[in-house]
């Protein structure tokens, strides 16, 4: 087994931040990548059909009225809107666009900083996210919907983890530009100010740019809890222990693998030790505690693999 086969280097591990698919054997998970971000559109995906539902049969905006977050809620003591409001959408186009955001960002965060620290920076950014625009909302007549805020909280997470790793985009679907993370997040923090600001001038607008704001704040403080090692309480979480069927339900640990480095000479890249004690650092704390030292030890290490 080379390098880069081993379980845990590939998104999928069973030992300790469990990237197994919550769907065992298959299944609907896998089609969204699996592990948490895939759980997540499940359900959002689930509520806003549950949701149309509902509306038909008791009547338009009974369901969202119970479940949005708005002033006037959180008054008559319902603080579970806090939470469901960010499986609320208003339209497809609204559901799409959250969606897939979260497919292409959010799998890639999981993968790196495993289910357990991705879902706490997902509901923190919808907390922080409706905290914000309620502070800025002045309508009690006003409510709040949409996954929004918890996708920018993972987008800015990403992007403070990653910000030196370039990525390619089409602009207008059809101009490919090629940005790092951090030059992503600059530009679409100030869009989203320059929003906020003329919303709050009375520009008219249904866009919660002040949630998107919350978002991005609850991923930027993510990403600085993480770097600083933080949040390694959550690597044991596991979605295996819920989802998992019978067959399936025995946790393999790290050392239940047997690992191989395809290194021809190994005197003239890193040693065998050191790769395993990087590779099993990131088993137990996540790619994001690595140093830029380790990282550049992996990449070394990926080269002769290849060779």
């Amino acid at each position: 087994m080379a390098l880069y086969d081993r379980d845990y280097m590939g998104g999928r591990r069973g030992g300790r931040g469990d990237l197994e698919s919550p769907f065992q054997g298959g299944g609907f998970g896998k089609i969204f990548g699996g592990g948490a971000a895939g759980a997540l559109i499940m359900a959002n995906l689930v509520c806003f059909i549950l949701v149309a539902f509902a509306e038909r049969a008791l009547g338009g905006g009974f369901v969202t009225h119970w479940l949005a977050l708005s002033i006037g809620g959180l008054g008559d003591g319902a603080l579970w809107e806090f939470i469901s409001y960010a499986f609320v959408h208003e339209g497809l186009f609204h559901i799409f666009a959250n969606m897939i955001g979260l497919y292409f960002v959010g799998k890639i965060l999981q993968a790196m900083i495993g289910n357990g620290k991705f879902l706490f920076v997902y509901f923190f950014g919808a907390l922080l996210g409706g905290a914000a625009w309620l502070a800025t909302s002045f309508g009690a007549n006003e409510c709040l919907v949409g996954a929004s805020a918890a996708v920018m909280s993972v987008f800015a997470c990403f992007c403070m983890l990653y910000t030196q790793t370039p990525v390619c985009f089409l602009l207008f679907f059809v101009l490919p530009v090629r940005l790092k993370p951090i030059v992503i997040l600059k530009l679409a923090a100030g869009f989203e100010i320059f929003g906020l600001l003329y919303s709050l001038a009375g520009g008219g607008t249904v866009v919660a740019y002040s949630a998107h704001l919350g978002g991005m704040a609850a991923g930027w403080i993510s990403a600085r809890i993480i770097a600083n090692g933080g949040l390694n309480a959550l690597n044991s979480f596991s979605l295996k222990k819920i989802f998992s069927s019978a067959g399936n339900k025995k946790k393999r640990k790290a050392s239940d693998y047997f690992y191989k480095v395809n290194i021809d000479s190994p005197s003239s890249g890193p040693s065998l030790k050191e790769i395993d004690r990087i590779l099993d650092k990131i088993s137990s704390s996540g790619f994001a505690s690595l140093t830029e030292g380790e990282r550049e030890t992996l990449r070394r290490a990926r080269g002769f693999d290849k060779r």
